[in-house]
This record gives C-alpha cells, sequence and structure tokens, in this order.
C-alpha cells in the first residue's frame, strides 16, 4: 500500500484562520445589534414586535447551528 505525500501551505491556512476570524467578529456584532433591537421591540408596534422576535429565534438558530459546526 503506497502513501500519498501531502503538503500544506501554512500561509494559506494562517490567512484564512484571520479572515474567519475577522468575519466571526463582524457576526458577532451583528448578532448583538440585532438583539439589541429585540429589547427596543414594543417601539416598533404589534408588527414590528412579532418582526423581531422571529429574527432572534431565526438568529439563535442559525448561532446554534454554527456553534455546533465549530464543535464538529
Amino acid at each position: 500500500m503506497s502513501v500519498a505525500a501531502l503538503s500544506v501551505d501554512t500561509e494559506a491556512v494562517c490567512a484564512y484562520g484571520r479572515t474567519s476570524d475577522a468575519h466571526a467578529a463582524l457576526l458577532h456584532g451583528a448578532a448583538a445589534h440585532l438583539s439589541g433591537a429585540a429589547s427596543g421591540a414594543t417601539d416598533y408596534g404589534p408588527v414590528g414586535t412579532r418582526f423581531l422576535a422571529a429574527l432572534h429565534r431565526a438568529a439563535e438558530e442559525d448561532a446554534g447551528a454554527l456553534t455546533a459546526l465549530g464543535a464538529a
């Protein structure tokens, strides 16, 4: 059985890590903004309140899925 050689461009991996960190920071900021909007939902009336509640639930579900994916 032969074994193929494996090579990795470590600089590319590090660059990907830096890009991912920056993207995660942006997503974290967006999540914080959405969470803040949901706390003032009554300012938007009944339709806005329902919309922000649904948006908050969707953001929580996506955050849970991303956390699970990151743990895998």
